[in-house]
């Protein structure tokens, strides 16, 4: 299986649960994939891309509060396959099975401040993309400032509706930062 296959059915099996979330508690005042800054307590001292994120659903309640809903695939529903290793520019690309709103990145060295630009460009921290035909915005949703631990630096990135080339630009960031190995999964997605 290429990469380009692999990403696509990734995509593809989450904006199933997304899209049958959407058709399922749409209603007339509901507003998809928006923008919120949290700024909680434990975040706060973050740079802004690690305080923002994408909702999936936002619904007004008759009584005029904000419903917020997040469409989220279960553990049982991981597609099933063997570890792919992939070859981007001498960087070591290892992919287990994982979920696109829920990908887990491993690297052997912190990523620089281009990672911030991606994330920047790739939420659309302006908010200058159009709604596709599909109705989606192709942007990501979330992402969780990197953790060390053990020298290996961890970061989740919810993906949402954004398109495969969000992940392949992402890695091909990477590679040239000198990581030399990202492993790519959800190790906490499957103990949930």
């Amino acid at each position: 299986m290429t990469l380009d296959e692999l990403l696509t059915k990734q995509r593809n099996q989450y904006l199933t649960t997304f899209q049958l979330g959407l058709a399922q508690n749409q209603t007339e005042k509901s507003a998809t994939e928006i923008m919120l800054q949290v700024t909680a307590d434990q975040n706060r001292h973050l740079p802004e891309v690690f305080q923002i994120n994408r909702f999936d659903l936002v619904n007004i309640t008759p009584e005029g509060r904000y419903n917020i809903t997040e469409f989220n695939m279960d553990s049982d529903s991981l597609l099933n396959y063997d570890l792919h290793v992939f070859d981007i520019n001498g960087m070591e690309l290892e992919i287990t099975p994982f979920a696109w709103n829920g990908c887990e990145l491993t690297f052997d060295q912190k990523p620089g401040t281009v990672y911030e630009s991606w994330i920047r460009k790739w939420i659309d921290i302006n908010d200058n993309k159009s709604i596709s035909t599909d109705s989606l915005q192709n942007v990501i949703h979330s992402v969780t400032y990197p953790q060390v631990d053990k020298n290996k630096w961890t970061t989740s990135i919810d993906f949402g509706s954004a398109p495969i080339e969000a992940f392949k630009e992402l890695v091909m960031i990477l590679s040239k930062q000198g990581i030399s190995k990202v492993e790519v999964h959800s190790q906490s997605f499957r103990k949930s």
